[in-house]
């Protein structure tokens, strides 16, 4: 049996606390989803998409509260703006393999019909990133369980 000194686990139980504030930190978020940058997470919204081929909703759900915090931002760079449109890029190109009958892409866990519902979601919702103005969370039959206290 392996013991840990009361050092080893405070530090463990901080690594993990830092950690958690990370990962509900919006740009943190965002940069875990664009490959071109340091903090890029294979088990991200894009890195499980294009890797596994599988649409999580958990981490869609993540990407999605982050851009609806991002908006309002007064001091928005060009840089949150290009990690965003990679963002959108790299899954309508997805979106795109995924329709083509010569692709071999294909996201494994979704059907036909929930695929085009998830495929206008995240494209309003871009939209209505890269405008300034969100879609109302009224508009989704699905609620994002990271944004229903915060209304509209």
């Amino acid at each position: 049996m392996i013991e840990l000194s009361i050092n080893e686990l405070c530090e463990n139980n901080m690594k993990k606390h830092r950690t958690e504030r990370l990962e509900m930190d919006p740009h943190f978020l965002i940069a875990r989803n664009v490959p071109w940058c340091d903090e890029y997470d294979y088990l991200s919204f894009t890195g499980r998409m294009h890797g596994r081929r599988k649409w999580s909703r958990k981490e869609y759900w993540k990407l999605e509260w982050a851009l609806y915090q991002l908006v309002d931002e007064e001091d928005f760079s060009q840089e949150l703006y290009w990690r965003a449109f990679k963002i959108f890029s790299i899954t309508q190109n997805s979106f795109t393999s995924h329709y083509d009958p010569r692709d071999l892409y294909k996201i494994r866990n979704l059907k036909r019909s929930e695929l085009y519902e998830i495929r206008q979601r995240f494209r309003s919702v871009f939209e209505g990133f890269f405008s300034g103005q969100m879609p109302s969370l009224k508009y989704y039959e699905e609620q994002n369980p990271l944004l229903i206290d915060q209304g509209d």
